[in-house]
């Protein structure tokens, strides 16, 4: 199930990327090949895939601790290598926000009632979120009328905020506890990306 949920997310992950590297021209002009950029996706993957797996549940991912591994990783890449390390985020973020209808909707196949209905509607709330980002914030970064990395924040923001809310939500209509690791995980996340979000209006 892991895998045929995986794979294909990954695959459009990929081919999102590529979209958006390819004629990059910041890129171009640090020589930044969109082959080492691949190489840093099947890292960040990887080490993402191996950050979800902490969490009670084996039979899913736990995405809160996959991208939190996956970004940890991408900025230490980042830094190490010397990259745009605000345009980098960017079309990483960018990239896994158009994968994550894809990711809800193959995870709906495997879901049951409520959990179906979450599903569902987090891929479709997503799916509306990136054609936002899609069709009015990324052209707004290339013409440099947005700062750089001002994508990943607001990302960071509202997929904290509505992952959170989703998971309050669904454990009381379950009647669970839903104080544990990732949702203060995902409390920290909230609290990050809105202190970013201030910085970056005050600069």
């Amino acid at each position: 199930m892991r895998f045929f949920i995986f794979l294909p997310t990954f695959l459009f992950f990929l081919y999102t990327l590529y979209r958006l590297v390819k004629d990059d021209h910041i890129f171009l002009r640090k020589n930044i090949k969109l082959e080492q950029l691949f190489d840093i996706a099947f890292i960040v993957a990887f080490v993402g895939l191996i950050f979800a797996q902490f969490i009670p549940n084996s039979n899913i991912f736990s995405l809160t601790s996959g991208f939190f591994g996956a970004s940890l990783m991408l900025y230490l890449i980042g830094r190490y290598k010397k990259f745009p390390l605000g345009r980098l985020f960017d079309f990483f973020t960018l990239s896994f926000l158009c994968s994550l209808p894809i990711y809800f909707l193959l995870l709906s196949i495997y879901s049951r009632k409520i959990e179906l209905f979450f599903c569902l509607l987090s891929a479709f709330i997503y799916f509306i979120l990136a054609l936002f980002f899609m069709k009015k914030l990324i052209q707004r970064v290339m013409n440099k009328t947005l700062k750089e990395g001002s994508l990943s924040i607001y990302f960071l923001l509202f997929f904290s905020l509505f992952s959170l809310v989703s998971k309050i939500s669904l454990a009381l209509i379950k009647h669970n506890l839903f104080l544990d690791l990732e949702s203060v995980t995902l409390t920290l996340f909230l609290v990050l990306s809105s202190v970013l979000l201030l910085r970056m209006r005050r600069n």
